[in-house]
């Protein structure tokens, strides 16, 4: 018994220091994952419309719709926006609860991942980096219907502020068909599930996959880039 709790207390303590130490990112994991983001785009047969003309130049904020249950969405732009050259931003915002769970929290600060806020986004733009974020948030990913795209733009004027006074550039992003690869149970915006999201600020929406598992289902891609 008294072996069993060691054992209980070093993984305790372990799970902590991964949901709370200090972590750098790592080149090389990062590019191991762009590996797996390319697969992914090629299996959703992803196409990306973007503007003529030369890609933007020096540091903007990619604002995303729509948000989608499980934001897969976001590792296909990463890798898409680099292949092509076109938008790649070098950091992303992530929900600030996403960000302390052990091991999804490495698996976001390896691809880039900062709090999704206007204080770390000032920071990365400050350092002269570009900085992509769902702008919708969670309040888009509650909102998410399994038979309709939901855009929540309304109230969402912060990032139009941000860069007006940090002197960028606002770079839109639809993503189609990226909300058919899981959908949500339960399908209303009134549950009390979708109150605690709200007030947690992180989805704790079931997600709906291939056969009801948590396995995306097959649904062609398009990333439309706007000027």
């Amino acid at each position: 018994c008294r072996g069993s709790r060691s054992w209980w207390t070093r993984g305790g303590v372990g799970v902590v220091a991964a949901a709370t130490a200090p972590h750098q990112p790592s080149q090389r994991i990062a590019g191991m994952w762009h590996k797996v983001f390319a697969i992914w785009n090629e299996l959703f047969e992803t196409v990306v419309i973007y503007p003529e003309g030369p890609a933007p130049t020096g540091k903007f904020i990619l604002t995303t719709h729509p948000h989608g249950i499980i934001p897969i969405t976001g590792c296909l732009i990463w890798e898409a926006t680099r292949r092509l050259g076109y938008a790649a931003p070098e950091r992303f915002g992530g929900a600030s609860a996403a960000l302390h769970v052990p091991f999804f929290r490495q698996f976001l600060l390896h691809n880039g991942g900062v709090p999704a806020g206007r204080a770390a986004a000032a920071r990365v733009l400050g350092a002269g980096q570009s900085y992509a974020v769902f702008s919708g948030g969670v309040t888009e990913m509650v909102l998410s219907k399994n038979m309709a795209e939901v855009l929540y733009v309304t109230k969402r004027s912060g990032v139009f502020s941000l860069a007006e006074a940090q002197g960028v550039a606002v770079v839109p992003l639809l993503a189609f068909g990226t909300t058919k690869h899981f959908g949500r149970w339960p399908d209303r915006d009134d549950t009390w599930l979708t109150r605690l999201s709200r007030a947690v600020k992180v989805s704790v929406l079931v997600p709906v996959g291939w056969m009801g598992l948590p396995v995306p289902k097959f649904h062609k891609v398009t990333l439309v880039v706007g000027p």
